[in-house]
C-alpha cells in the first residue's frame, strides 16, 4: 500500500466515516431505503448542517404518504460512553405520540394507533430507560461530554427542522425515529437499592429527552454500539412493516375519515 494511501485508509479510520458506511448498509439490507450526509438547516444558526444517514420506510395509499423517516448520528468513540438509567419518573405513561416527533398528520396517526397494545411496544428496548448520556475523557475536563452532546444536539436540531420544514408531498403522514450509533464501547450507570453504583456493558440502550422540542413530544432517542445496528435495524424495519400490514385497514380508515388531519400541517 501506497504511503498515500496508507494516510487516506488512516484518516477514515480515525474519523469514523468507514462506520458511517457500514451503518447505511446495515440499514439497507434491514429494508430501508437509505441516504448519507443529508442536509438540514440547523435551527439556532440557520447554516446548513449534516445528519450522517437517513433511512426511509414509505408506503403509499393513493395519493397519500406514509413515511417513516430513521435519523442516524454516528460517532466514533475513542473512550467509552455513559448512559445514566433509571430515574424518569413521571415519563412512563406518555403516549406513543409523544415520544416521536412528526409532521401534524403524522402526529395524528401515532394518537390513533397509540390504542393498540403492540404499537405501544413498538421500537421499545427492554431495558430501563436513560435520563442522561456521557462520555469519558482522556483530556481536559472540558472535553468530558462534548462527543455525546453534540450527537444528541444535532439530532435534536435535525427533528426541529423536520418539524417546520415545507412538505414537498401534499398529503403525508411523517413519523422520526432518532438514532445515535456508536463505535466503541458503551455503558449502563445506575445506583443499586443500597445506593452503590452499578456499571454495567450495554449494547444498546433509550435516552428520554426531557425537554419537549415541538409541544408535548419529548422524543426517545435511541443509543447503539456498533456490534448492535443490525439488529436494531432489523427490529425497526419489522415493527414498522407488522404495524403496516396489520393495521392497513385501520390506516386507510384514518386517512378516509379524517382529511383534515392531512392536510392541516
Amino acid at each position: 500500500m501506497t504511503d498515500a494511501k496508507t494516510t487516506v485508509k488512516e484518516y477514515l479510520s480515525k474519523n469514523g466515516f468507514p462506520f458511517e458506511m457500514r451503518v447505511a448498509k446495515q440499514f439497507r439490507q434491514a429494508g430501508f431505503e437509505t441516504y448519507q450526509s443529508m442536509l438540514y438547516k440547523d435551527v439556532e444558526s440557520g447554516k446548513d448542517r449534516e445528519i450522517d444517514v437517513a433511512a426511509y420506510y414509505v408506503r403509499n395509499y393513493s395519493d397519500v404518504q406514509f413515511s417513516f423517516k430513521v435519523i442516524i448520528e454516528c460517532k466514533h468513540a475513542k473512550t467509552p460512553w455513559i448512559l445514566f438509567t433509571g430515574e424518569n419518573k413521571g415519563f412512563s405513561e406518555l403516549n406513543v405520540h409523544q415520544l416521536y416527533c412528526s409532521n401534524y398528520a403524522g402526529g395524528k396517526i401515532l394518537e390513533a394507533l397509540g390504542r393498540h397494545l403492540e404499537w405501544r411496544n413498538a421500537f421499545v428496548i427492554d431495558k430501563r430507560s436513560a435520563y442522561g448520556i456521557t462520555e469519558t475523557s482522556n483530556g481536559p475536563i472540558e472535553d468530558e461530554g462534548r462527543n455525546s452532546y453534540k450527537a444528541l444536539k444535532t439530532l435534536l436540531h435535525a427533528l426541529q427542522h423536520e418539524n417546520v420544514v415545507e412538505q414537498t408531498h401534499p398529503k403525508q403522514f411523517e413519523i422520526f425515529i432518532p438514532i445515535i450509533a456508536v463505535q466503541g464501547k458503551l455503558f449502563e450507570c445506575y445506583l443499586s437499592d443500597s445506593n452503590e453504583e452499578v456499571i454495567n456493558e450495554i449494547d444498546e440502550g433509550q435516552l428520554l429527552y426531557k425537554s419537549n422540542i415541538s409541544p408535548g413530544v419529548f422524543p426517545i432517542v435511541n443509543v447503539v454500539a456498533e456490534q448492535k445496528v443490525p439488529a436494531l435495524a432489523k427490529k425497526i424495519f419489522d415493527d414498522l412493516h407488522r404495524i403496516y400490514e396489520d393495521h392497513y385497514s385501520d390506516i386507510g380508515y384514518f386517512i378516509s375519515n379524517y382529511p383534515s388531519a392531512i392536510v392541516a400541517f
